[in-house]
């Protein structure tokens, strides 16, 4: 296992802010970052779109259909990709938001210097943890051939990492964004 530059730039950015913020605060965050990857893990943002997108307005028509005199609402099954993208970054943003405001309510700041070297621990794991979630599960980033291997296209050039590279020409790479964005 390598590690990327990305996945190093996160741990260091989660470094800064968690030897500022100690050791306590950030094993709150830490435990945040791990329930939110474990919540969007299990199909959480999928299960949050369909609430929001399908069940709710379903259950605003039927509410409003109660007479009976209009058709009846038929249920889909699923909501729209871009509706499950949108609640799976709006989860996994607000979860973590949570965790970091528990851990500034709850948790002192640190008081001694030892709290602020402790605080690197769970912030380096923290900052691993959401960039390697946010390289690899998020559609938008993980599709991207400069920051992963591109698995829906079938010729794809990989840019992925030092141990396997494939030439390829700009021209190629740029019609590989292109169809990914349409």
């Amino acid at each position: 296992m390598s590690l990327t530059i990305l996945q190093i730039i996160g741990m260091i950015v989660f470094c800064i802010f968690g030897f500022q913020r100690g050791w306590g605060r950030e094993f709150i965050l830490l435990a945040a970052v791990i329930l939110s990857v474990a919540f969007l893990s299990l199909k959480g943002g999928s299960a949050v779109a369909w609430l929001l997108f399908v069940g709710l307005p379903f259950l605003v028509q039927s509410l409003a259909n109660r007479g009976g005199k209009a058709k009846p609402v038929t249920l889909p099954n699923s909501a729209d990709a871009t509706a499950e993208l949108i609640t799976t970054l709006l989860s996994f943003v607000l979860i973590i938001g949570i965790g970091l405001m528990i851990g500034n309510r709850v948790v002192p700041g640190p008081k001694r210097p030892v709290d602020n070297f402790l605080g690197l621990i769970p912030a380096a794991l923290s900052g691993y943890i959401v960039t390697t979630y946010v390289l690899g599960n998020i559609p938008l980033i993980a599709n991207l051939p400069v920051f992963s291997c591109c698995r829906s296209l079938s010729n794809c050039c990989c840019v992925d990492s030092w141990q396997r590279q494939e030439k390829c020409s700009s021209e190629e790479i740029a019609s590989q964004n292109r169809q990914l964005f349409l």
